[in-house]
């Protein structure tokens, strides 16, 4: 990396520096053909500037803030650093397909309106038509083309690096948001550290599809490609999922060296390309998948790295990683250029006393991790017991962070944010521990299930289900609900499908398969369609909104449909 790269101090400093020492790189802005127009980073500081100007003489000063909520990133981009270059303090909110009828965008979109104290809203013209909301008053909606040709002047706002410069909803905070305030110098500092762990220069090239409303895809490749004074792609989110390989094209066309994708996103790539012929692609260049954002699923990513080897991709690039979004973003990265750490544990022994012992004769008793590598500078990581103590290498307990990165807390929400720290170590939610100096994580504290003495993991259970009944990833679903009267988690497993015969056969065989290899009992099978699966921004599923449809009766007909083919196949045998 440069010389004095690490010497800003503000995220306006940072795109200032991009455009003085690297003005021939910027972004480009991926259409759906595949074509891109492409803005430079001192052509970004100069709208940026002009939309800086423009807020201004809307009325809105430093410390303002604002909800950007623009379907395009070329919308959104230059607006975000005219809030940065001006001071105000912005977030970013996935758009809604609509206000006229329920949905959660349009949700989480009022409610982020009432905790930030009824801000200003910055919306993109060819929105503002349909954008309606009974909470939110006309006065408060800016379009961006009157923040265009201002004649206020700009006037650059000195900001302190402990200042508040940006606040991140995380991607699955709906009716009770959480915003985490994030600090110049909490996000240099973690950018500064994922441009360590990745190698990051001014020759690198980034390709990006996830969005700008998650922080992997704002902080990890938009923000984080100007810290290296490195060209990027930006591919709009609905094109990727409506077609996958154009991802693929594009960093093929780019040379593209860093990108990421989640399981789903890998997922949705090698669906694709069931149905698809051959393409003409080369994906040599990349040095870097980053492989992060949930738990990490081995079947999926070995699935992927092997069907596109023939593309040239190198088993090496890809990097298991694991951070949140109150530590700006990444905390631990795999080994740059090295294969994935996989690791085979010895299952009861880890469900029942929380030690991870490898196994490598009982395949039975096998649970296969995915390590995410060591902390990142400037993070620190322990884990704890259930008492509090801190726990030694190979034993699972609570993970907490601390670190420069790490938010000072939530906006506005002392409540939830003396609960999140113990000290000034935050508490991620998350389980895992260490192993030949490796992080794993188990799985969400809220996603364990407690059956007989043993932590079963939603993910893990998802998993095994998948590759014995052959069922595509996300299209199983497995959670916990404390049953009083037995003293015991119920094991709840959900179904996408019909409450047809098929549907049937799939449950009994996971019925017999879950009793007979490892003693669990399935206690509820609910068949549900794909648009009864509730999933965050950023395409993870929301176990405890399905539990709480469960409990709600919204299943009750699909449920007593599948018991009666149960039964009625069961009398049979």
């Amino acid at each position: 990396m440069k010389a004095g790269i690490y010497s800003r101090k503000t995220l306006g400093d940072l795109l200032i520096t991009a455009a003085e020492q690297s003005p021939a790189h910027g972004i480009g802005f991926v259409s759906s053909d595949g074509t891109w127009d492409f803005l430079t980073f001192p052509q970004l500081l100069s709208r940026a500037r002009s939309y800086a100007g423009g807020l201004r003489s809307k009325g809105l000063i430093p410390g303002s803030k604002v909800m950007i909520i623009m379907a395009k990133n070329e919308d959104i981009v230059p607006v975000l650093w005219g809030c940065f270059l001006a001071g105000i303090i912005p977030t970013i909110l996935q758009p809604p397909v609509s206000f006229t009828e329920f949905n959660h965008p349009a949700q989480k979109i009022e409610n982020v309106y009432k905790t930030l104290g009824n801000p200003k809203i910055l919306i993109s013209v060819d929105m503002i038509k349909n954008f309606y909301s009974g909470r939110i008053p006309p006065k408060d909606i800016i379009s961006n083309n009157e923040l265009e040709n201002i004649e206020t002047p700009f006037i650059l706002h000195q900001a302190d690096e402990h200042d508040v410069a940006f606040i991140q909803f995380s991607s699955g905070s709906t009716g009770d948001p959480k915003g985490i305030s994030l600090t110049h110098k909490n996000i240099l500092t973690n950018l500064e550290a994922i441009g360590i762990g990745l190698d990051l220069s001014d020759e690198d090239v980034e390709s990006s599809w996830m969005p700008l409303y998650h922080d992997m895809g704002l902080f990890g490749f938009h923000i984080c490609s100007l810290f290296g004074f490195s060209s990027h792609y930006l591919i709009e989110p609905i094109d990727f999922i409506k077609r996958p390989s154009l991802w693929l094209e594009n960093m093929s066309k780019v040379k593209c060296t860093i990108t990421g994708c989640p399981n789903f996103g890998q997922a949705l790539v090698l669906r694709s390309m069931k149905s698809q012929e051959e393409k003409d692609l080369d994906l040599f260049s990349i040095k870097v998948i980053v492989n992060g954002a949930e738990p990490i699923s081995n079947r999926i990513m070995t699935e992927f790295l092997d069907r596109l080897s023939i593309y040239g991709l190198r088993r090496e690039s890809m990097m298991p990683a694991y951070g949140m979004a109150e530590n700006t973003l990444a905390i631990t990265f795999s080994e740059l250029l090295h294969e994935p750490v996989i690791t085979s544990f010895n299952r009861t022994l880890l469900q029942k006393e929380g030690k991870a012992v490898k196994e490598t004769r009982h395949t039975h008793d096998i649970i296969e991790l995915v390590s995410v590598g060591k902390e990142l500078k400037n993070v620190e990581i322990r884990i704890l017991d259930e008492n509090r103590k801190i726990q030694i290498e190979s034993n699972e307990g609570h993970i907490q962070i601390r670190g420069s990165g790490v938010t000072s807390g939530y906006f506005n929400d002392q409540e939830a944010t003396n609960e999140a720290f113990e000290g000034v170590w935050l508490k991620t939610g998350d389980k895992g521990f260490f192993y030949d100096g490796n992080l794993y994580i188990t799985g969400r504290v809220k996603d364990i299930i407690f059956v007989h003495g043993q932590n079963l993991y939603a993910h893990d259970l998802e998993n095994l289900s998948a590759m014995h009944s052959d069922i595509p990833y996300g299209k199983v679903i497995v959670s916990g609900l404390f049953d009083p009267k037995k003293g015991k988690d119920q094991v709840i497993l959900f179904l996408v499908g019909s409450p047809n015969q098929a549907t049937c056969d799939t449950f009994l065989a996971l019925r017999n398969f879950f009793r007979d290899t490892y003693g669990i009992t399935i206690d509820v099978f609910i068949p549900v369609r794909s648009n009864q699966v509730p999933k965050t921004s950023s395409g993870k599923i929301q176990r405890y909104k399905m539990i709480s449809s469960y409990q709600n009766g919204e299943f009750d007909e699909a449920i007593q449909e599948i018991k009666k083919l149960i039964r009625e196949k069961d009398l049979s045998v």
